[in-house]
């Protein structure tokens, strides 16, 4: 949280002094291209803010050392750099728009983005291409028996892959349309455990709530309703602060404007996301002991694979900065299962 704070007051500090376009009129002195004065005021303030960023993260490490201060910083700042560097084409586009279609042309572009966004999220990822990360097929009656489990979780994989990795727990199940991929660690197969069919039951209860398509229309509807706001909102403040209309490569004040209306609008859209994501989550847990009837061995997954977060954070700090249900709320929900069906 400190580190997304400081994001926000040095893009405001920028804004209000017009720092880059001091930067680039200078810079514009030795230099005649707009394209390298532009990327240089965008270097500067991504500069700016990791390095600003440093005494906030010690800050949150001193306050959460037992990994608190990770999800801060992964959860919310790690969002701001990819933001800043997007920062020229958005105001490429928004300026393209702006042209052709001042009235409705967000329409057009949120529908693009909507598009765009989908696409990312439900094309398969390189690792269901045949080969794409060494994965060969599995045979044996180890192997039979992860797909018969994995076919009677509901994806109908035509057979199971292996791959390379020492980590007995290292499974991947996705499913879309006609694809369907389920691989599992080399040494998954070969000590096959309890624990690695809880996480692949896990992954299982995802691809039967059609999650990955719940998840990619809730960033769809929330990357249009930012492009919506930045396109409604950036002219009125632009206009106050007295900057050319629409945005220009001669106008590097557009930058630190845009930057702070992506973050003031994720400030509000990550704990929307994660509370949707962490129901999602328990939901997963749910199917995944309903098809193994081990809570406990969910438990021991849970434990083995969440280490690196705080157990058991404030219900505040869940709602910031976790894209998954806490630990301990999860062990919780587990023993609750296993309680109710009589285990």
């Amino acid at each position: 949280m400190f580190g997304w704070a400081a994001t926000g007051l040095i893009l405001a500090a920028l804004l209000k002094s017009r720092a880059l376009v001091r930067l680039q009129a200078s810079v514009r002195g030795r230099v005649s291209s707009a394209w390298v004065a532009y990327g240089l005021c965008v270097v500067a303030v991504v500069l700016i803010v990791q390095l600003l960023q440093i005494p906030a993260t010690m800050i949150a490490q001193s306050l959460w050392p037992d990994g608190g201060a990770r999800e801060t910083t992964e959860s919310l700042v790690a969002g701001v750099v990819p933001a800043l560097l997007g920062g020229l084409p958005v105001i490429l586009v928004l300026q393209g728009v702006a042209r052709i279609s001042p009235r409705r042309g967000w329409t057009s572009l949120a529908l693009a983005a909507t598009a765009i966004t989908l696409c990312i999220i439900l094309i398969p990822p390189v690792a269901m291409l045949p080969g794409a990360r060494g994965d060969r097929p599995a045979s044996g009656p180890e192997a039979a028996r992860f797909l018969a489990f994995v076919q009677a979780g509901g994806l109908q994989a035509p057979r199971l892959n292996v791959f390379a990795s020492k980590d007995p727990l290292s499974v991947d199940m996705e499913g879309l349309g006609p694809i369907r991929h389920a691989a599992v660690s080399q040494a998954a197969v070969e000590t096959p455990q309890p624990e690695t069919f809880a996480a692949i039951g896990h992954l299982l209860g995802h691809y039967r709530h059609h999650d990955l398509w719940s998840l990619a229309a809730l960033w769809s509807s929330l990357i249009a309703a930012l492009l919506f706001c930045l396109f409604r909102f950036y002219a009125p403040l632009a206009r106050r602060l007295g900057s050319d209309l629409p945005p220009t490569l001669s106008d590097p004040a557009a930058l630190p404007l845009i930057g702070l209306m992506i973050w003031a609008f994720f400030l509000v859209a990550t704990p929307a996301f994660n509370v949707f994501d962490q129901a999602i989550n328990y939901r997963a847990d749910d199917y995944a002991m309903g098809l193994t009837r081990d809570p406990d061995a969910l438990c021991r997954w849970l434990i083995a694979t969440e280490q690196a977060s705080k157990a058991d954070p404030s219900a505040v700090e869940a709602v910031l900065f976790y894209d998954h249900p806490p630990l301990v709320a999860r062990l919780r929900n587990a023993m609750q299962w296993k309680v109710s069906h009589g285990l």
